[in-house]
């Protein structure tokens, strides 16, 4: 029905463009830079920074190759499974400084770090923390676009920007590949995605990375009409919607099968057709959102995609980014 998508041609473009992007260079000396976060804060600071804490973005830390330029880290990023695969014994190393919602001030403190990033702080801990003359930058990268934005930005926090570039390539390769074939695909054709979070009334709404992906991937979005990053529906919504294809989030606390056996969800054409899948662990502010959005595509439309080819490009990508193999995380398709 349409052309399957050379996907040994996209991955071998992707390195000859991040080889020509990337340039070795020293140590870059300290100045000001100053830009916006997510949340409209003007941030001025010198960069690179030498003593970052992360609660948020750390699956960008394998690709900038930034790790002796942090000192602390969420507790989640001890159990993710890139972090495990490209630094073995991170724990030994680099702080746990807990979560945004339960944070040890005291301790973050004696780290002495030069920033922090995260996002969901309240404002009175980073008036704290600012107070102390640590700026705080939040990030909540929302798109596409946002996530490359976010790469430059700590890019050029940890003197990586040759780095981040060479990602943004790598990733912008794999997506326009498949842009190009899905936008081909007649709108009668498209078939309807949702995207489920924590629950399954919990959905991916306009304004999510997930309602992007979905985008890419060559699907409607069943809650594109809710202009909002998330929203709560009821199922009856849900089985109004008739979603084609579902994807759960790997975090969620609930299961494929659960959404397979249930009775309220029987008449879903996805549930009909055994569309639907869970993805692993994997965050999606990460450059991983690429080689996942193009899983994502071959799930929804697997006539122009070959499962061989795609993992072939999903292995490449890993290579080449992050210098592991794919099969050292936890498979899209375990």
């Amino acid at each position: 029905m349409y052309d399957r998508l050379d996907l040994h041609a996209l991955v071998r473009a992707a390195v000859v463009i991040s080889t020509m992007l990337f340039v070795l260079i020293g140590p870059a000396s300290a100045e000001s830079v100053t830009f916006t976060d997510k949340s409209g804060r003007s941030i001025t600071l010198k960069a690179p920074v030498e003593r970052a804490v992360l609660f948020e973005t750390y699956e960008l830390l394998p690709a900038l190759g930034a790790w002796d330029r942090v000192v602390g880290l969420s507790r989640h990023a001890f159990e993710n499974d890139l972090l495990r695969a490209t630094q073995p014994g991170l724990r030994e190393r680099i702080a746990d400084v807990g979560g945004m919602a339960d944070m040890n001030v005291e301790y973050l403190l004696t780290l002495h770090p030069d920033v922090i990033i995260g996002w969901g702080l309240s404002s009175q801990a980073i008036t704290f923390l600012e107070a102390k003359g640590i700026p705080v930058v939040l990030l909540d990268p929302q798109s596409v676009e946002d996530l490359e934005e976010t790469l430059r930005i700590e890019g050029v926090l940890f003197g990586a920007s040759e780095r981040a570039d060479r990602t943004i390539a790598a990733m912008k390769t794999i997506i326009d590949g498949v842009s190009e074939r899905t936008r081909r695909i007649p709108d009668h054709e498209r078939r309807v995605g949702l995207w489920m979070m924590g629950k399954p009334t919990v959905v991916g709404a306009r304004r999510s990375v997930a309602a992007r992906a979905l985008e890419i991937a060559g699907m409607r979005n069943a809650a594109a009409s809710e202009d909002r990053p998330w929203v709560e529906v009821s199922a009856e919504r849900i089985l109004a919607w008739k979603p084609d294809v579902v994807f759960i989030c790997g975090s969620a606390r609930f299961e494929v099968r659960d959404i397979l056996e249930a009775v309220q969800w029987r008449s879903l054409p996805a549930v009909r057709d055994g569309a639907i899948w869970k993805t692993p662990r994997w965050s999606s502010w990460s450059p991983r959102l690429a080689p996942m959005i193009l899983w994502m595509a071959s799930k929804a439309y697997p006539a122009m995609f070959d499962d061989a080819e795609v993992a072939s490009a999903i292995d490449h990508f890993f290579r080449d980014v992050y210098g592991i193999s794919y099969s050292q995380v936890a498979p899209l398709d375990p």
